[in-house]
């Protein structure tokens, strides 16, 4: 084993700790150096806190003309123990020999990787891996790039990234790892091989400690909040509350468990109406900008107003969906009529036509790609419809609402394609129950504890959990082509849907409701709404709309005191779903430009928020080059211009921090010369190169056309004292 001393900054105080780690060639002189491969509490896993995890260097191959990559480094944490390699041969030995370990014990070693997707690239090729009694890969992936789960023998590898949604650097505060990671100590630009001599002592703690943050993980988090307990390990977030939800529903009355299935399956949609729902009704958060502000600096002051717990919320207030039963369409407008007077305990489902629209006022709602169908001179500000001779849509009765006011549109001649109607009721209590103790726990607990972290995941997981879609068709590994393929074998709908616990309508009705409190706001707000994105949103002269946020906060208030909150205190759940103040923007500190394009200050800080972008990249760059962030960020439509599209702001790979994947599934062998000058022969099954590129942000033409016509349109209003 081998020690040493490092400095080095966590946050503003400097820390000297002790490092070591054994060299594989040590290990194998000594293998005693293991613990105990003993199962933890009849959980079927050995009580073994272990990681894996690799270093590479990108480079550009002239051979194969390609970006590749090769591994110079190798990890593997085992307890407080590091072992560390250089080759390939050395990390098959080592799994080889603990494989052998662990399947003499019975049990499972089990294995954590940061972004398993991106170690299996390299090691696919590698194990020889054996097929499960069905004929299948003991691997689970999302996509062919997205690789959560994968069993050599007795030893399963797993993505804790994927787990916790994440990035290592969070470990330590939120799980209470020993360690946490280190940052800015390993040069990446640095061409490095398997002979490249030189390692500082930064950079070998930097290696260390990527392990060594996860093995701590299995004892602090996994142990503790899963095997103590008896409860299995889920796969992602969202499976932790899938799992949790099980259990709570099989400690149900069995009675009601019977009645509960009955009633699933029964209220079930037919799969023609399944995926209807889940490709045009299904929508995510409503995220735009108000056009006629784009491409400004606010001068005012704009009040960052943000709904707590905002899907949680509607899970708890409001009545579901149940059985959607098909209606003839003749009747539409007496249904619509008649559900709307009583949304909150009747519902709809139907595809529309409407003619004429046209947005009502400062805000633009449906996104182009939710439309079924619409007519060629549809016009959209950024992506989102301003107005058209027809489209076709998919409504459920909150939208519907969302539509009446947003749009304008000719009533007399709107048409209903078809139309299903449906009884609401709440969600079952077990689940219900579920949802109030997590948020119990976040509101109750430190925000610098570990339980408030856990039970905050846990809450924000419960919409994925009701809007997780249907998987048909699982993916098969290929050894041959070291790829993934879709499984011939199609599951049936009836065997998807037969036992679950909740209705696919659930998720779009939840996603729904937040988007109609935001809906209400910006009737309420008008032109004064500068950027709301799902659960936010920020208004300028606030002071003119407190009564309003006042009453529709009473609104939530009250809902919240009639609901069920099983045994809690209502103290706690009072302010649940309601619009709270997060900040106060700076004069002069607010510009945007579309959705998830904008910049803002407040308190004398600086945030950028731009859809690819890393983020500090801006920040930086305009700091170094001494530039005026929001002047960067300004879009200048040149006189005369015809091109589609407008590049606004671009920085150059060195500055951007963007990167790309370039994935390469056959075996490699090439050469590389290291930053010291030695060069070394490369051997890749297959391997993944992370490159540095541009990052581009571009607008177009047709959307800053439309800012001056907003603006315009706004000025007008203003001069003729309507604003």
């Amino acid at each position: 084993m081998r020690r040493f001393t490092y400095t080095y900054k966590e946050g503003d105080e400097e820390i000297t700790s002790e490092f070591s780690y054994t060299p594989f060639e040590e290990f194998e002189e000594d293998k005693k150096l293991l613990p105990a491969f003993v199962e933890y509490k009849e959980s079927g896993y050995i009580d073994i806190g272990a990681a894996f995890d690799i270093e590479t260097t990108n480079f550009y191959s002239k051979k194969y003309k390609k970006p590749l990559a090769t591994m110079w480094h190798w990890q593997f944490g085992i307890d407080e123990m590091t072992i560390t390699g250089r080759t390939w041969s050395q990390w098959l030995e080592l799994i080889e020999y603990l494989n052998e370990r662990a399947t003499l014990s019975g049990k499972t070693l089990l294995v954590w990787i940061q972004n398993a997707s991106f170690e299996f690239q390299f090691i696919k090729g590698l194990l020889s891996w054996k097929r499960k009694e069905d004929g299948s890969f003991d691997i689970f992936a999302k996509s062919d790039r997205d690789i959560i789960y994968f069993k050599y023998g007795n030893i399963e590898f797993r993505d804790s990234l994927v787990l916790t949604q994440m990035p290592l650097k969070k470990f330590k505060k939120n799980f209470n790892t020993k360690v946490g990671k280190l940052s800015g100590d390993l040069d990446y630009k640095l061409k490095r091989t398997w002979k490249t001599k030189t390692i500082k002592n930064s950079e070998m703690a930097y290696n260390i400690n990527d392990v060594q943050v996860l093995t701590s993980f299995f004892h602090s988090y996994i142990k503790p909040f899963f095997l103590d307990q008896g409860f299995k390990i889920p796969l992602t977030a969202t499976g932790i509350v899938r799992e949790e939800m099980k259990r709570n529903f099989k400690e149900c009355d069995p009675a009601f468990k019977k009645k509960y299935r009955k009633k699933i399956r029964y209220a079930m949609p037919t799969r023609e109406l399944y995926n209807e729902i889940r490709q045009y009704g299904f929508r995510g958060g409503l995220t735009h900008a108000n056009t006629s502000a784009c491409n400004d600096l606010m001068e005012e002051t704009l009040h960052s107003l943000d709904l707590k717990s905002a899907h949680p919320s509607h899970e708890l207030q409001d009545k579901m969906p149940m059985r959607y039963v098909r209606k003839n369409k003749k009747y539409w407008d007496i249904f619509v009529r008649e559900i709307l007077a009583d949304y909150e305990n009747q519902g709809f489902f139907g595809c529309f036509r409407f003619h004429n629209i046209r947005a009502s006022g400062w805000h633009c709602l449906e996104s182009k790609n939710k439309l079924v169908n619409y007519s060629d001179d549809c016009i959209f500000e950024n992506g989102r419809l301003a107005s058209g001779s027809w489209i076709e849509v998919c409504l459920m009765e909150l939208d519907f609402l969302n539509y009446i006011d947003m749009y304008e549109f000719d009533v007399d001649k709107t048409e209903c394609l078809y139309i299903y109607t449906c009884e609401k009721e709440y969600l079952p209590d077990f689940m219900r129950k579920t949802i109030c103790h997590y948020f119990y726990i976040k509101e109750n607990m430190p925000k610098d504890s570990m339980e408030y972290a856990v039970a905050k995941r846990k809450l924000n997981s419960t919409f994925g959990f009701c809007a997780t879609g249907l998987v048909e068709a699982e993916l098969q590994y290929n050894p041959a082509t070291k790829q993934f393929e879709p499984s011939n074998e199609l599951k049936t709908y009836e065997s998807l849907t037969n036992n679950l616990l909740l209705l696919p309508q659930w998720g779009m009705a939840i996603a729904a409701g937040s988007r109609r409190d935001i809906v209400r706001a910006l009737k309420a707000t008008g032109c004064d709404s500068i950027y709301y994105d799902t659960d936010s949103d920020k208004v300028r002269h606030y002071e003119q709309y407190k009564d309003w946020f006042d009453k529709f906060n009473n609104e939530k208030i009250a809902k919240n005191e009639a609901m069920d909150i099983y045994g809690y205190d209502i103290n706690i759940f009072r302010r649940l779903g309601t619009f709270e103040h997060e900040y106060e923007t700076d004069p002069n500190g607010f510009m945007v430009l579309g959705a998830k394009r904008y910049i803002c200050k407040h308190g004398g800080e600086v945030s950028v928020t731009i859809a690819g972008m890393r983020k500090g990249s801006l920040e930086a760059y305009c700091e170094k080059n001494n530039l005026n962030i929001f002047e960067q960020f300004r879009a200048s439509l040149p006189e005369g211009y015809k091109k589609k599209t407008l590049k606004v702001l671009e920085l150059s790979k060195e500055d951007s921090g963007k990167t790309t994947t370039v994935y390469t599934d056959e075996t490699i062998e090439d050469t590389l010369v290291d930053y010291e000058g030695v060069e070394a022969e490369i051997h890749e099954e297959s391997c993944v190169a992370i490159i540095d590129i541009p990052f581009k942000l571009n607008v177009e033409r047709e959307f800053l056309e439309w800012i001056i016509s907003r603006k315009n349109e706004r000025d007008n209003q203003i001069y003729k004292g309507i604003l």
